[in-house]
């Protein structure tokens, strides 16, 4: 058999295999035509295409219709360098417009914690596996009758293949820090958007489990980031700052706090989360915080330190640097002469890291 016949009898037992609807555990599932125009004259013809799958850039495509959404499948061929994805095998994605969005390693073999996406990846696995075996040349395309014009044409395809989805650019080398922050927002976005869409269409999003979209309760939230960062409430502060490092955190800790409108970067999660100062706020009320986390909010977070003056329970020492910091604006002389003082009976030393610290 020639490689172009070996392909031809793939994509003709695929056809065949994907059409009509399936029950999938339940889940009503159809794989719908996507519309493209085929690699070479057809786009300056105005000629279009469909198929229930379809190649492009060496990978296969299929577009899962369930509850009135639509969830794009392709086939991993290893090229993207994630080595604990199993290379031939179905997996969900969250858009393409010539970069595949898709999440971490870990997200990408768990479906994204759905029930519904891992269903079907395991259907496709079952029964349309045998697209996933390289041809001669390792390659997993078809024939020429389903390859998508990747070129002027290919809005088409992506229009067709992302109609429910919200896909973003891949981030670079040649892009600023700005725009470089904006896309792994943007991805992050997209990928909630995909889990949100599908939970609230399975209805997954009623039942407790992974994805669960509950808010934690304070002492959940703050236990949590304690028990795995140094120090008592410094991490909660980093986190509201965005720099709250966190190593691999359990799925459901991860999927709390995403729902609270988060980024997710990396092995290292990287939680930035706007609501985590009324969390700080909850919390406070009657606590002294440590050395660690008193000097931070010090330096970075005037709110908080107003929060923490108001609601927390400073030492002598720590009330005299927020006097400093906080209420110097107008102040007599004498009250500084008064201030010193008072730091040299507590037995504040003026260090130059503490002299740097203060502002007047």
């Amino acid at each position: 058999m020639t490689i172009q016949e070996f392909k031809k009898s793939k994509e003709d037992k695929a056809k065949s295999v994907l059409s009509g609807e399936k029950n999938i555990n339940g889940l009503k599932v159809k794989f719908v035509d996507i519309n493209f125009y085929k690699a070479g004259s057809d786009f300056r013809n105005g000629k279009q295409s469909s198929s229930n799958v379809v190649h492009a850039s060496d990978r296969v495509f299929v577009l899962a219709e369930f509850n009135g959404i639509r969830i794009p499948f392709y086939i991993s061929t290893g090229d993207g360098g994630k080595e604990k994805v199993p290379v031939g095998k179905w997996y969900p994605i969250f858009g393409h417009i010539g970069w595949i969005n898709k999440g971490t390693q870990e997200e990408i073999n768990d479906a994204y914690g759905s029930k519904a996406l891992k269903d079907i990846k395991n259907w496709l696995d079952q029964n349309v596996g045998f697209l996933g075996v390289a041809d001669d040349n390792g390659y997993f395309s078809l024939t020429s009758e389903t390859q998508v014009n990747e070129g002027a044409g290919s809005k088409l395809f992506y229009d067709s293949l992302n109609r429910d989805l919200k896909p973003t650019d891949q981030p670079n080398g040649r892009d600023t820090p700005e725009e470089y922050q904006n896309k792994k927002k943007n991805i992050q976005l997209g990928k909630q958007h995909m889990i949100d869409l599908v939970k609230n269409a399975t209805g997954e999003n009623k039942e407790e489990g992974l994805y669960a979209t509950a808010s934690p309760s304070v002492a959940q939230l703050r236990n949590y980031i304690i028990s795995q960062c140094k120090g008592d409430a410094y991490n909660l502060f980093l986190w509201d700052s965005g720099k709250s490092i966190v190593n691999n955190p359990p799925r459901e800790i991860i999927e709390i706090i995403r729902g609270m409108n988060p980024k997710v970067t990396g092995s290292n999660y990287l939680f930035d989360n706007s609501d985590a100062v009324n969390y700080f706020k909850s919390w406070v009320p009657m606590k002294t915080l440590g050395d660690e986390a008193f000097e931070y909010i010090l330096d970075n977070n005037e709110e908080y330190l107003n929060l923490y003056k108001s609601f927390g329970r400073p030492t002598q020492k720590q009330n005299i640097e927020i006097i400093r910091k906080l209420e110097t604006d107008g102040f007599a002389y004498d009250n500084f002469e008064a201030l010193d003082k008072a730091e040299k009976d507590l037995g504040i030393l003026k260090s130059s890291k503490a002299i740097n610290k203060i502002r007047f």
